[in-house]
């Protein structure tokens, strides 16, 4: 049979119908509320609830004073969930922020499913706000926001110790990916109690005040550092030199030119050597002296100086019995007594 408009009904005809239509679910409604008495209307609703296989978790933004983890944390898993089924999608930026901030309206449903060695398990989420009255020092109105997880009864058990956690370990991945440093602040008048922004310091090394060549030292300094860990063990032998091997020591030095000069041979070591031979210096000392330059030939004449310096003989000093007598000594006219 072809298609014909005259078959369609017209729009009086749509209207009354849809006015019969209300009509009858307003009555149907009076008669739910005023006619059932409450004690039977919350017994029926006991029962469906109890032949529902349906079972739902609500997790609040907060329990009125302190903020709820788990809810920032569904906020922040959720907003990798949002499916093309989702009609709405709230978009926010701060200034300074990198990345657009997703996260899902009020009402709408968020589909997911969890697989653990027992079942697959089918959930539902579901965003809700709603608008209190709040009476502080003047009448205001307070968004009140929470999340809805249905899923079924059965799986009450793998929900709350696997899921949730999982929720909770992924929200914290997701957290560190898009770290930045945020300065926070409490505001008691508006609808939330913390905000916060992005924490974009200005000062960077090439806005701090400081001398033009102590700064190039010390950006050359940190492209090639690297933590040195000495080995302070007090045992006899791990950190003095004299105990080791002629070939030990040479080989400890030419590793550290290696790792920090990259080189495996140089006229330099010899010099080296003789002077390891006289001088006590640990690794963390040549290292130290080595991170100054970048240059093979300079610091490795570093170290050389810094040896040199080691081995220069210090003055003895006296005691202070030792030094009053040598003045007596001296006011008296007497050499001094041999100790």
């Amino acid at each position: 049979m072809p298609f014909s408009c005259d078959s369609l009904p017209s729009s009086a005809t749509v209207f009354s119908f849809a006015t019969s239509v209300a009509a009858t679910a307003i009555l149907l409604r009076t008669i739910h509320n005023d006619l059932i008495p409450a004690p039977i209307r919350a017994y029926f609703n006991k029962l469906s609830a109890r032949l529902s296989s349906c079972l739902t978790l609500v997790v609040d933004q907060s329990d009125g004073l302190s903020p709820n983890h788990l809810y920032d944390a569904v906020d922040t898993y959720l907003s990798t969930k949002l499916s093309p089924s989702i009609h709405r999608i709230k978009v926010n930026k701060l200034e300074k922020d990198h990345h657009l901030s997703l996260s899902v309206d009020k009402n709408q449903d968020i589909p997911d499913s969890f697989q653990n060695d027992a079942a697959l398990v089918k959930l539902n989420w579901v965003s809700h706000s709603t608008l209190v009255e709040r009476f502080d020092s003047k009448p205001n109105k307070t968004e009140l926001k929470h999340f809805e997880l249905s899923f079924h009864k059965k799986h009450k058990e793998i929900v709350l110790d696997s899921y949730l956690p999982y929720v909770l370990r992924k929200a914290k991945e997701i957290k560190e990916e898009r770290k930045t440093v945020r300065l926070h602040t409490v505001d008691y008048n508006g609808t939330d109690y913390w905000s916060s922004v992005p924490l974009n310091h200005p000062s960077t090394f090439e806005t701090m005040a400081m001398e033009a060549g102590t700064k190039a030292e010390l950006i050359e300094d940190l492209d090639r550092s690297i933590v040195v860990v000495e080995d302070i063990d007090c045992n006899v032998g791990l950190q003095n030199r004299e105990v080791e091997t002629e070939g030990k020591i040479v080989e400890d030095d030419k590793t550290l030119a290696l790792n920090y000069l990259k080189i495996l041979e140089h006229q330099l070591f010899d010099t080296i050597k003789e002077f390891l031979d006289k001088v006590e210096a640990t690794p963390a000392e040549i290292a130290g002296q080595l991170m100054k330059y970048d240059n093979a030939d300079i610091a490795l004449q570093n170290v050389i100086n810094f040896l040199h310096n080691k081995e220069q003989p210090k003055t003895t000093d006296l005691s202070s019995e030792g030094k009053y007598q040598a003045r007596e000594n001296a006011l008296q006219g007497r050499p001094g007594e041999e100790s």
